[in-house]
């Protein structure tokens, strides 16, 4: 009954943006596709929009309209070819063939191969960027991330704020670049241990210049310190501006004093995290225990739908904001003021609740999850017939978690991991339970 009410209640606010979208200019059709491997084969032509969700997705095939998809691995393929924009977003997004629109992606690391060709501008964010020699990005390139390997052509101007930029490739027009320090720089990559990633350059620090590069423009850069630049790569002018950081006059603190507040940050960490923790595993013990056991099943797909979860969330306030912009656009043509207003109140109040969802699980809910799981699985493996239970798993796992965290540079690292873990066994949670009442709705029939 419950859900036979809120149904009412979609069908109802689809069939009125029905007729109101009917006064008003007509789109194209979207098609929706989802699964753990999902391939568009060669051959296969959408006529559509298409919005794909999946473990791994593949473009084999032709789309008429837009991309829109999430995954762990997105590629198109060589045959690949998207003749409207793409915007994705996964850990790893390789584009081989042809984007005939823009190309807007983010994840963690985005590869642009030998053959691909992005017909308008590209907007990337991720922690390495490569555009591998023989790759045509007819626009703009907009990029932020950590590292940039440009080996490709950008037939626009191009704009990297990234640690390290190596341009061994065209530009045709002008090139800004905000980089970092090679001394800032090291020969660490974080991804070599995660299976299934592919092989990604290191590009040291500042701005570095190959043999095959060329700037058709005005090269413009910001760094600690200059770059050595041939004679000749630019072909207008070459403007550097230092970085320099603000002089602080600290006075360096003691041995003791540095002990005494890393042993305060690390109480205060630990005791708002079990505060909150002991909160949880009262309310919703059911959600923390079925979390954390399918953590400790799939670690690895908990990871990857950790990264999509992530950046999924953008891509929701971005729809909300869109949504709402177009609700108070469209009922103000149609003279409904005082829906308008509504509109604006309604998306308002959703964007600023997904915004405190999401801080609120990436800095205590995915800690707790984790930690959980951690002490779970210490406790079972001290005593055998250890008897379930709520309190002392969390306890083990937020101490052990509060002092890993607290360890300089390591606690960046290990904090980041575990936000990302707990973002994928909740994803991975709320999943299986959608898939449980949906199969549960698809036997009523029969079993009445």
């Amino acid at each position: 009954m419950f859900k036979n009410r809120y149904l009412k209640w979609f069908f109802g606010v689809c069939m009125l943006a029905v007729l109101l979208l009917s006064f008003v200019n007509p789109v194209k059709a979207v098609e929706f596709r989802e699964g753990n491997q999902v391939l568009i084969p060669a051959g296969e032509v959408i006529e559509d929009d298409l919005y794909v969700t999946g473990n791994t997705v593949t473009l084999e095939g032709t789309i008429k309209g837009d991309l829109i998809a999430f995954g762990t691995q997105i590629i198109i393929a060589s045959s690949g070819v998207v003749e409207g924009d793409l915007l994705g977003a996964g850990r790893v997004i390789t584009i081989n063939g042809t984007v005939e629109g823009d190309a807007r992606i983010a994840g963690a690391v985005l590869v642009i191969g030998e053959v691909a060709k992005v017909g308008e501008d590209m907007v990337g964010a991720a922690y390495s960027l490569e555009t591998k020699p023989g790759s045509q990005i007819k626009g703009d390139l907009l990029y932020a991330g950590g590292q940039a390997l440009l080996g490709g052509e950008v037939q626009g101007d191009a704009r990297v704020a990234a640690q390290g930029l190596k341009l061994d490739g065209t530009v045709g027009g002008n090139l800004e670049a905000s980089v970092g320090s090679p001394q800032e720089t090291g020969t660490f990559n974080p991804f070599n241990f995660i299976p299934g990633m592919p092989s990604v350059p290191v590009v040291p620090g500042g701005l570095s210049i190959g043999a095959n590069a060329q700037v058709g423009g005005d090269l413009k850069y910001q760094a600690p310190q200059q770059a050595t630049i041939p004679p000749g790569i630019p072909s207008g002018e070459t403007t550097y501006q230092e970085l320099v950081k603000p002089a602080e006059e600290a006075v360096e603190p003691t041995p003791t004093q540095q002990t005494t507040s890393w042993l305060i940050n690390l109480l205060q960490n630990f005791v708002s995290l079990l505060l909150v923790g002991l909160v949880l595993v009262w309310l919703a013990p059911g959600f923390v225990r079925r979390s954390s056991e399918l953590f400790l099943d799939r670690p690895l797909p908990s990871l990857g739908w950790g990264f999509v979860g992530f950046f999924a969330f953008f891509f929701l306030l971005f729809l909300v904001a869109l949504a709402t912009g177009f609700g108070m656009v469209l009922f103000g043509v149609i003279t409904l003021g005082d829906l308008s207003g509504l509109i604006f109140g309604l998306g308002s109040a959703s964007f600023v609740a997904l915004i405190v969802l999401f801080v609120l699980a990436v800095s205590f809910i995915t800690k707790i999850i984790i930690s959980f799981a951690i002490g779970s699985a210490i406790l079972k493996g001290v005593k055998k017939d250890w008897s379930p239970a709520r309190v002392w798993p969390l306890l083990v796992g937020l101490i052990l978690f509060s002092i890993l965290a607290a360890i300089p540079y390591l606690g960046i690292l290990v904090n980041w991991l575990v936000i990302f873990l707990g973002l994928g066994a909740m994803w991975t949670y709320f999943r299986e339970r959608w898939q449980a009442k949906k199969e549960i709705v698809a036997e009523a029939p029969v079993a009445s």
